[in-house]
């Protein structure tokens, strides 16, 4: 191929053929730098928000939570003839992100209990309980330290502290 682009370009300069004259020699793929950083989120950076469970929990309550900055945030959860918010506290390490409800207060003369949410960040469309698999990716650099793009899905299980339910996984969605 390097001996035909030659020919072409030889050719074009006889001939007087400036489109023929601008082929260019494929360059060699440049050298990766060990200094290049990969786009990380900051601690909470990206999760930062409210979120909605895509599907009742129990069959019957529906929750949503919003993660706000540093460490705190509050809930929701209404159905079943109740309707509950409380604070929460969160924490992120990695893809996961640990969430620990406090105690609520319901209508009805009613508490919802510290329950706990374990959430693994959902990046590549992983299903519930399977570890988001994260593809292998050249090192790139962040102008700017930016980060990621923002997260629209967590995978997430339910963990009463009490009471006759078990853990169940849920789908959170981003609340716009």
């Amino acid at each position: 191929m390097k001996h035909l682009v030659m020919a072409l370009v030889a050719a074009s300069v006889a001939l007087s053929i400036p489109a023929a004259a601008q082929v260019r020699m494929p360059q060699p793929a440049p050298e990766m730098d060990p200094d290049m950083r990969m786009p990380v989120p900051g601690p909470g950076g990206g999760v930062k928000g409210c979120w909605r469970a895509k599907q009742p929990l129990y069959g019957q309550y529906r929750l949503s939570f919003c993660l706000n900055r540093g460490s705190d945030g509050g809930y929701q959860v209404d159905g079943g003839k109740l309707s509950c918010g409380g604070d929460l506290d969160w924490q992120r390490n990695g893809n996961q992100v640990d969430i620990r409800m406090n105690r609520g207060r319901c209508n009805r003369n009613t508490d919802w209990s510290r329950d706990r949410i374990s959430c693994t960040i959902d990046l590549y469309g992983a299903a519930p309980g399977e570890a988001a698999l994260i593809p292998a990716q050249v090192r790139m650099p962040v102008p700017g330290g930016g980060g990621v793009s923002e997260i629209s899905r967590l995978n997430c299980v339910y963990r009463p502290a009490t009471g006759p339910y078990g853990p169940v996984r849920f789908i959170a969605k981003r609340d716009y």
